[in-house]
């Protein structure tokens, strides 16, 4: 069975409370800045949108990679402290690579 390709809106539902609104809040804030900046000046995500992109891709292969773990064997983190850590983990690069 193919594993579903989530939107960052569905996958902030898998981050639990507090942490689920901040992260709805940053980018109600600031999505028109998100979904148009590169995500780096060269190497990857060099397009418009790129960083947007970048986090929602990153996001989903968390999904994934703690679903295959934590069968393995238990991780000391949830899956929303995963999700919430990656959609934070380059929060700086819209204001860095801004375009203009």
């Amino acid at each position: 069975m193919k594993p579903a390709y989530y939107t960052i809106e569905e996958m902030f539902k898998m981050i639990d409370g507090p942490n689920r609104y901040a992260c709805q809040q940053i980018l109600s804030d600031n999505k028109q800045l998100f979904q148009t900046v590169q995500g780096s000046t060269h190497n990857h995500q060099t397009w418009p949108g790129g960083y947007f992109d970048h986090v929602q891709e990153i996001m989903n292969i968390a999904i994934i990679l703690y679903e295959k773990l934590n069968f393995i064997r238990p991780l000391p983190f949830s899956l929303s402290d995963a999700l919430l850590i990656t959609y934070l983990h380059d929060i700086e690069k819209p204001w860095k690579y801004e375009i203009g």
